[in-house]
């Protein structure tokens, strides 16, 4: 009994963070275009963002040496 709750438990933590993750993935290039009323710069960490799913290799580390150097300008 005590292993079913407990499973339960995990089961309901993970489905919330999949639901706070897919709010998150709406939100940051929303509040991007709202600072910097830019649709290019959103794109620009949109490509970037999901460059990190599809491509684990040098890919990788080149969008995000250029997302930090984007946000350092802006901000």
């Amino acid at each position: 009994m005590k292993n079913n709750k407990n499973l339960l438990f995990y089961m309901l933590g993970r489905f919330m963070s999949y639901i706070g993750t897919g709010i998150q993935q709406v939100a940051i290039p929303l509040y991007i275009l709202d600072i910097t009323h830019s649709g290019i710069m959103m794109g620009i960490f949109l490509t970037s963002s999901f460059s990190k799913i599809f491509w684990r290799t040098r890919l990788e580390i080149i969008c995000n040496f250029g997302h930090c150097n984007i946000f350092n300008r802006v901000i």
